[in-house]
């Protein structure tokens, strides 16, 4: 894909990365407080498409184990493309969301889009959390292979 950046810092976008890439292992074993203060900013938003916004890392740990309570639920994330300076950055990612309550297993594929900030202390956080369900008779293919 195109990069939307012109000088992209490669450091940064592998930590960017490498703190995604622990959202699902914390998240798929139900370390939802956790996975808040490593993922994201004690300010950070979650815009889910089907709750309420979430504003503040208290508000996104009800949401999360909202999801996380529901029972045998997990995910599973890409990256389309990262980008990011010396201080701020963004992921553009795809995710399916496993539901394995019922007889039969439901999978549910989306997309998401993330802002990173790097903080004080130099770790960088999501800072905003947006994603939104594919529509399967619209999007046939909607996982990048």
């Amino acid at each position: 894909m195109a990069s939307h950046t012109r000088n992209d810092n490669s450091d940064s976008v592998r930590a960017i990365e490498a703190v995604r890439a622990r959202w699902p292992v914390l998240f798929n074993s139900k370390r939802i407080v956790e996975l808040s203060e490593h993922f994201y900013a004690a300010d950070g938003v979650c815009i889910p498409p089907d709750h309420e916004i979430a504003m503040g890392r208290p508000a996104i740990v009800s949401l999360l184990k909202g999801y996380a309570d529901l029972g045998d639920v997990t995910f599973k994330l890409g990256v389309i493309e990262t980008h990011a300076d010396d201080a701020t950055g963004y992921l553009i990612g795809n995710y399916v969301f496993y539901d394995r309550r019922g007889a039969n297993e439901a999978t549910y594929e989306g997309r998401t889009l993330e802002t990173y900030r790097k903080e004080a202390d130099g770790s960088w956080k999501c800072s905003v959390d947006m994603w939104h369900h594919l529509d399967p008779s619209v999007i046939k293919k909607p996982m990048p292979r």
